[in-house]
């Protein structure tokens, strides 16, 4: 990620893992920052976190120090433990930064000594990584097309 790319959305370093989602199909959410409500009844969480941050791909795999625990493959299989332990680990915890490893690879990492890796491929036209903020812009990897800004 590029320093002008970053800059937009340093607000979101340092501040608290609030909400962890992992869905039926892998897709995975993180909210982090405040919790701000929303009136959508149909949601599981009465809250998103101020930043969200996922995927809507399970391609994705949780390491804690350095060792891999989990996949959006686990979640599949497994959904309730695998939300909850990573949940034991993460929640309450910092988002320290997030880099891009190579064109396929984008790392978020925690105070906790954890991270997720979000991996792409070729044949995915949709972002594999994306980052929702509170100040309307989004942004979103795609190994095609690198960083992709979005404005609401």
């Amino acid at each position: 990620m590029s320093g002008n790319m970053k800059a937009l959305f340093f607000g979101m370093f340092r501040k608290n893992i609030c909400r962890l989602q992992i869905f039926k199909n892998g897709n995975i959410s993180i909210g982090v920052g405040e919790k701000l409500a929303h009136c959508n009844v149909r949601l599981r969480d009465e809250y998103y976190g101020e930043w969200e941050i996922g995927s809507y791909h399970s391609n994705w795999i949780f390491f804690d120090q350095d060792r891999p625990l989990y996949s959006g493959g686990d979640a599949k299989s497994d959904l309730m433990s695998v939300e909850k332990n990573i949940g034991l680990i993460i929640l309450g915890r910092q988002i320290l930064d997030i880099q891009t490893i190579d064109n396929f690879k984008v790392k978020v990492i925690a105070s906790s000594g954890s991270s997720f890796v979000f991996n792409s491929s070729d044949d995915m036209d949709d972002e594999s990584f994306h980052i929702f903020s509170p100040n309307g812009f989004s942004l979103g990897f795609n190994s095609s097309k690198g960083w992709m800004l979005f404005d609401k």
